[in-house]
């Protein structure tokens, strides 16, 4: 049975984390200074392998302009193809949205 709780323990979060750093060409430094955030907090919180709490996610994912969806969903989950798709969707109106829901639910 899946479980978010086997998968989001705290070494997958600061690998998770320094995968979409490393994407945004931000050092952890750069993010805790933007995100006000204080750097020792994230350190301690790595070294006690406890997760940092959901005000903090939400300050790290407004920093690098990622929803919390986008942060926490399974790279192999998500193709290439599929983030150029919801890229899209945010400039399409709301009746061209749900046209394209139509469409994709007429394909599968």
């Amino acid at each position: 049975m899946y479980s978010n709780m086997t998968i989001w323990d705290s070494e997958h979060f600061f690998k998770r984390l320094e995968f979409v750093l490393a994407e945004h060409k931000m050092s952890l430094h750069e993010l805790s200074c933007r995100a006000n955030i204080n750097i020792s907090t994230l350190y301690k919180t790595r070294a006690n392998k406890s997760m940092p709490n959901l005000q903090t996610i939400c300050s790290i994912c407004d920093i690098l302009g990622i929803k919390l969806w986008e942060f926490f969903a399974p790279e192999d989950e998500i193709t290439p193809e599929m983030r150029s798709v919801i890229a899209d969707m945010q400039s399409i109106s709301i009746d061209g949205q749900r046209m394209l829901t139509q469409m994709v639910k007429y394909i599968k």
